[in-house]
């Protein structure tokens, strides 16, 4: 598929360079699917996905997965409201605030994880799961890769590892679960990370005091989410009858966090007012809608990821009339002053247009062969 993208790069304005060359990083996982007697048929290609990209809010959609699994076992509506206790509290504790008004539902919790990728609820969710509970299941689903040890909360490193205690109320305001507050052991996390130099970007960075310093931003011990692993989490979604049927969860609970990730921003009208805005429909959508900042004939069920130069995006593309089906999960990394931490990136510059035209040169290639059959 390499070739394939050279080859017709130009037809579609792809840069050919960040194909190419190393410091862009760049990394596809495709997945064509096919059918058979009704049955689907995947057959994946994969290219540079031996190097670590730093996934940010890529995570929440794992979250999102364990989360509605955790909810049909522990039999959660979405309907419920959640309440939590302030134990761990770092620089960012604003999900428990949001909480102790209960007045926020589960169900517009994940709409605004997914759509407008909420760093406070993903947060709520991480307490909620807990780090042992995340990763365990993960395991056990076969993604040694992924490790999330980590909320978007500013805590030091091993206060990511204790958690809030948590109520859940049903539409009534009866109390129907209680968890108390947990602190995870750290030698799990220990046993899976190790330190390496190839986690260690750029030649200067801002330390947490906004000062430039020199030498690389160490990314050890962070996110892991290896693409193949969230790419095969998204074939898992849309396909849950395949395989072991690694996420199980109500059908009702499937849809909607499907319907989530396909929503544009200004399909969504926030529980709160003091947040940021996502004002055009591709702030979070690169993937066929991209370019033109409106919206596509083909609607994705995608997430976005962005921080610290890194841009990866997750999405099943499918459009009925065209023929056309394929997942796609890329990730490239623009950071042309070769500083980090200062959120000086080339996102919309750079890695925007490249998504939006690599997903339509992979487009065209699936419509073509539809032709043919």
């Amino acid at each position: 598929m390499r070739n394939y993208i050279l080859e017709h790069a130009e037809e579609f304005k792809l840069s050919k360079e960040i194909v190419t060359d190393p410091k862009y990083r760049f990394q596809l996982v495709y997945t064509q699917v096919n059918y058979s007697d009704s049955v689907p048929q995947f057959s994946t290609s994969h290219f540079g996905t031996h190097q670590y990209y730093y996934p940010a809010s890529l995570v929440k959609f794992p979250i999102g997965l364990l989360t509605l699994s955790h909810f049909r076992q522990s039999g959660i509506s979405l309907d419920d409201i959640p309440v939590f206790g302030s134990e761990v509290s770092c620089n960012n504790d604003r999900f428990i605030t949001l909480s102790q008004s209960r007045s926020i539902r589960f169900r517009q919790m994940i709409l605004e994880m997914m759509a407008l990728s909420d760093n406070n609820f993903y947060s709520a969710f991480y307490h909620l799961l807990n780090p042992k509970l995340i990763n365990d299941r993960l395991e056990k689903n076969g993604y040694f890769g992924t490790n999330i040890y980590k909320a978007f909360t500013g805590c030091e490193r091993w206060d990511q590892l204790k958690t809030n205690s948590w109520e859940v109320y049903d539409s009534e305001g009866e109390l129907q679960i209680f968890v108390a507050s947990l602190d995870m052991d750290t030698s799990k996390i220990l046993k899976n990370y190790s330190f390496t130099e190839s986690r260690l970007f750029g030649s200067k960075h801002e330390d947490e005091n906004g000062d430039l310093v020199s030498g690389p931003y160490d990314l050890n011990y962070n996110l892991e989410l290896p693409l193949p692993e969230v790419n095969d989490m998204l074939i898992h979604l849309i396909f849950p009858e395949i395989g072991d049927q690694k996420f199980l969860m109500r059908n009702e609970d499937r849809e909607f966090l499907i319907e989530s990730m396909q929503k544009y921003p200004r399909e969504v009208i926030p529980s709160y007012s003091a947040r940021r805005y996502w004002k055009n429909d591709n702030d979070l959508k690169y993937a066929i809608v991209g370019e033109e900042g409106a919206v596509h004939k083909t609607k994705t069920t995608s997430k976005l990821g962005l921080s610290y130069g890194f841009t990866s995006e997750i999405a099943h593309v499918k459009n009925e009339e065209d023929g056309v089906e394929f997942f796609m999960s890329v990730s490239l990394y623009t950071n042309a002053n070769d500083i980090v931490n200062d959120g000086e990136y080339e996102y919309t510059e750079v890695a925007r247009p490249f998504i939006a035209r690599l997903s339509k040169l992979l487009y065209a290639y699936e419509l073509e062969k539809y032709k043919k059959k």
